[in-house]
């Protein structure tokens, strides 16, 4: 009889606590839930990114997005090809490569030399890239694949 009551114990305690660890915590603090704040900046960094990918401005973006349509969808209604889609994908990847290598220089991890070999070999990634495509990942979430 322990064992089972020890067991029913655990069970109940596993259940309670998945979705309020989901959910961002216990619930100890005020606010119950997601940190919207959080979520709010990711959405405006999606619309930014979207923006730059798909060479359009971000209130275009904003107004697609709330008719639902996914990047892909966009390129269709807009006439954006998917080669002028790599490329600025590509350009925004290297240019946040090149942040983030120039705050390993400043940190002294790396040096500038060093860098500008990495970078070389990245680009060169790039460039031969024969796979880059539109995906649609798990749980529908749209993303470009390399």
């Amino acid at each position: 009889m322990k064992k089972y009551l020890i067991l029913l114990l655990s069970l109940a305690v596993l259940i309670s606590a998945t979705p309020a660890l989901a959910f961002g915590g216990w619930g100890w603090k005020i606010g119950w839930g997601p940190d919207f704040e959080k979520a709010a900046e990711r959405i405006q960094e999606m619309f930014e990114r979207w923006s730059k990918i798909l060479g359009i401005p971000i209130e275009k973006v904003k107004d697609y997005w709330a008719q639902g349509l996914s990047p892909k969808e966009i390129m269709e209604k807009e006439n954006i090809s998917e080669n002028q889609v790599k490329e600025n994908i590509k350009n925004l990847r290297l240019e946040r490569l090149k942040e983030f290598l120039q705050k390993l220089v400043d940190k002294g991890i790396i040096t500038k030399e060093q860098m500008e070999k990495r970078l070389e070999v990245e680009q060169k990634w790039m460039e031969n890239c024969q796979k880059c495509k539109f995906y649609r990942g798990w749980f529908g979430k749209r993303g470009w694949k390399w």
